[in-house]
């Protein structure tokens, strides 16, 4: 069973940008094995957009590390009724890339938040590709009390603190999910833990079902 505990925000500026502390990211990243001889490399695919400071912070560690900048894309595709799945799904594999080996950490962000209605199987099946038994996948659901019309953007400060920052543009057609509903559209997947903030979002750590129970070790 998930384990759910709650986390204030830290701050918000003048600019709307919001700082919070990630417990859930924090305790992943130093669990991982970097103080090790030698030191574990953890392969990671990050979904969102290309962040200065987030490759800073990563450059600090053994990484190795795929920039997709998907998650506005994705949020975006035109699934009209007279394109294909076929076609559909190839636009989500252009956007995601596939490598020879899976990855030890995705990170979705915010964008399971918004993602069309025939995307979001396509989504789902393509990152299990990306996955081994114990792939760690990271996120934030936007709940009732805290939904955003577009995907926002995130950048790491530290392995316990991030910063989002709205993005300009026209408004989705999106509504607030909980962990039920992304359960049940991601069925290959079980929600390791979940962080319920007091603003409202929600950070998740999803893992694979095989992966269940299992404690981390290279792949």
């Amino acid at each position: 069973m998930s384990s759910l505990e709650y986390r204030a925000l830290t701050r918000v500026d003048a600019g709307g940008t919001l700082e919070f502390n990630t417990l859930l990211f924090a305790r992943f990243w130093q669990s991982w094995g970097f103080d090790e001889d030698p030191p574990r490399t953890m392969r990671i695919m990050d979904l969102g957009r290309v962040q200065s400071a987030s490759i800073d912070f990563f450059s600090n560690f053994p990484c190795y590390l795929t920039l997709a900048d998907a998650v506005e894309a994705l949020s975006q595709v035109d699934d009209d009724e007279a394109i294909s799945d076929t076609q559909l799904q190839a636009q989500v594999e252009a956007l995601i890339p596939l490598q020879a080996q899976p990855y030890d950490l995705v990170l979705l962000w915010d964008s399971l938040n918004h993602l069309p209605q025939r995307i979001f199987p396509l989504v789902y099946h393509h990152l299990r590709k990306l996955c081994h038994s114990q792939t760690r996948l990271h996120g934030f659901l936007h709940t009732s009390q805290m939904q955003y019309d577009r995907p926002w953007q995130y950048r790491i400060l530290s392995c316990d603190r991030m910063a989002s920052l709205p993005n300009p543009g026209q408004p989705l057609r999106t509504g607030p999910m909980n962990s039920l509903t992304l359960m049940n559209r991601m069925p290959g997947f079980a929600m390791h833990k979940s962080v319920l903030m007091r603003n409202g979002m929600q950070e998740f750590i999803l893992q694979t079902q095989q992966g269940q129970g299992k404690r981390l070790s290279s792949p």
